[in-house]
């Protein structure tokens, strides 16, 4: 009788394994989704690649965000980690080098918070960009992408944040193509 050894399909890369216990870290209840402009799949090398973040939290009024872009330092905290299969790498989102003067928190719930969040003109020194974005690879081929932000803060922190950074969140994996 012959044994049979059944691998699994599923394995995952250590690049999953390594977001797999960020995400771990993230606060209970409070998720972090990320999704390009339109559902975009597929791009051009060196193409920007425009998305935009979701906050939740199951439980209401305990955590709040900062949702202003590039004017203080949480909203320069952002990182995109991006794996091609064998190697993984970082790339700053469009960043900022001004990190003073403005700062405004939203509080999290089940409804999903945008970011960028969708503040009127007139709250912002030069308004939010309508979507954060990096530029893909230069390289054809499959790439997982995630993001980390150090945007989030406690109940019991400050909702006025001009300098230094919150709770670090990591978001789900992402999964593009370069053509």
């Amino acid at each position: 009788m012959a044994l049979m050894t059944i691998s699994c399909a599923c394995s995952r890369s250590g690049f999953e394994r390594e977001n797999a216990i960020a995400r771990s870290h993230n606060p209970v209840g409070v998720e972090l989704h990320i999704q390009t402009k339109n559902h975009k799949r597929e791009f051009s090398a060196g193409e920007k690649l425009q998305f935009e973040e979701f906050y939740t939290s199951k439980y209401p009024g305990q955590w709040h965000i900062e949702v202003l872009e590039g004017v203080n330092g949480p909203a320069n905290t952002d990182v995109v980690y991006i794996f091609d299969g064998k190697r993984s790498w970082t790339s700053s989102v469009n960043q900022s080098s001004i990190a003073c003067c403005m700062t405004r928190h939203v509080w999290l719930g089940l409804e999903p918070t945008r970011v960028p969040y969708n503040a009127h003109p007139e709250d912002i020194f030069g308004g939010n960009p309508e979507y954060r974005e990096f530029a893909v690879p230069d390289t054809p081929g499959k790439y997982e992408i995630y993001l980390t932000s150090d945007r989030l803060y406690s109940r019991d922190e400050k909702t006025e944040t001009y300098s230094g950074k919150g709770t670090r969140m990591t978001s789900d994996i992402m999964s593009i193509r370069v053509r």
